[in-house]
């Protein structure tokens, strides 16, 4: 099956924003959400063509996949993603696709889609150039947590580990956002391009700290806030890439 990429227009698109929100926020668990509103702010504020431009380094987009030949106001997912030049990198807020779509590579085609996008977005030139890694948040896997409750995220992780992305050995956090009033623990994932593992536990702790800066828009206060959590990074050990999903695993 063919898919058409659309890049969302945060500003006009109103009835694929909508069906956007309806994916949103049944695709997450909701503690882990921003609020609609909240989101559509940053998009707006990131958006790569906004006559607003406060952090010129930092763009935020949203792309929706459409099947080819078919009503082009019916997304089948969508990718909302953040590109960061002064590091060179590229999040992944937030990847879903539509139940009765799962498995037909949507996921995989707007994350290969991001990439030119994030080129175009940045600005940056050259054969020579190249991003440092893909990064994004996933939950963990919670022992306590029946098999049947967590399918949708065992899936998950087994699609990312499919396109090469490796769990970061550290405990991480992401700050609290939405409705939730304390940070949540969540694996911190890595598709390492020209960054390569190892890492030194210096690195890892400037670059956790890049994260809450650019895509959480913590002050220094909200950063040192969190810090606590990072101090279990060994300072006498290297930081190493571990599977998402074991073979093992159903």
């Amino acid at each position: 099956m063919n898919y058409l990429v659309k890049q969302v227009n945060p500003f006009n698109d109103e009835e694929i924003l909508q069906e956007t929100k309806e994916l949103y926020l049944s695709s997450f668990s909701i503690e882990l959400l921003e609020t609609w509103d909240d989101l559509l702010r940053l998009l707006k504020k990131y958006h790569p063509y906004s006559s607003d431009k406060p952090d010129l380094h930092k763009k935020m987009g949203m792309l929706c996949a459409l099947k080819d030949g078919h009503d082009n106001n019916t997304i089948t997912g969508f990718l909302i993603f953040t590109v960061d030049t002064s590091n060179n990198w590229i999040f992944l807020d937030y990847l879903a696709v539509k139940p009765e779509m799962m498995g037909m590579g949507i996921g995989t085609f707007l994350i290969k889609q991001a990439y030119p996008f994030a080129y175009k977005w940045s600005g940056l030139k050259g054969a020579t150039f190249e991003f440092k890694a893909l990064l994004g948040e996933i939950e963990p896997i919670n022992p306590h947590v029946p098999y049947e409750a967590s399918i949708i995220n065992r899936r998950r992780r087994k699609f990312f580990h499919r396109l090469g992305f490796k769990k970061l050995d550290v405990k991480y956090f992401q700050p609290d956002i939405g409705i939730k009033d304390s940070p949540v623990q969540l694996d911190l994932i890595i598709k390492p391009i020209t960054w390569l593992p190892p890492y030194t536990p210096g690195e890892i702790r400037r670059f956790i700290k890049e994260i809450y800066k650019v895509i959480y828009e913590l002050d220094e206060a909200g950063v040192n806030a969190l810090l606590p959590a990072m101090n279990g990074i060994d300072n006498n050990r290297e930081i190493h890439v571990l599977p998402l999903h074991s073979p093992e695993s159903p």
